[in-house]
């Protein structure tokens, strides 16, 4: 009921699209549009919006302040070092459907 898992904000800036259907491509955007809190999808209606989804009123100088934090900030170069090279359940790593316990000779 347009509820949707939100992805963490580490490397944000290497993912080429961002929104819910790729609504957009820029981190820019996605935070100016959350500062004016104006829902894209009117066939939603207003009691399945999150009551945390108002106006912020950020300046644009916010706006990019923000933006250069989530960028850069947030931006680890080393991030795979994470990456466990296997789990205690013996599952493929990070997704466990069919294709990828192939690819990864599960």
């Amino acid at each position: 009921m347009y509820k949707f898992k939100v992805p963490q904000l580490y490397n944000l800036k290497d993912s080429p699209f961002y929104g819910h259907g790729a609504s957009f491509t820029k981190i820019e955007d996605v935070i100016a549009y959350k500062s004016k809190a104006i829902s894209e999808n009117t066939n939603v209606p207003n009691t399945q919006i999150a009551s945390e989804f108002h106006s912020l009123n950020l300046t644009n100088d916010e706006i990019l302040k923000i933006t250069d934090f989530i960028k850069n900030g947030l931006y680890d170069a080393n991030i795979k070092r994470y990456v466990p090279q296997k789990i205690l359940s013996g599952l493929a790593f990070p997704n466990n459907d069919t294709q990828s316990r192939k690819d990864l000779g599960f």
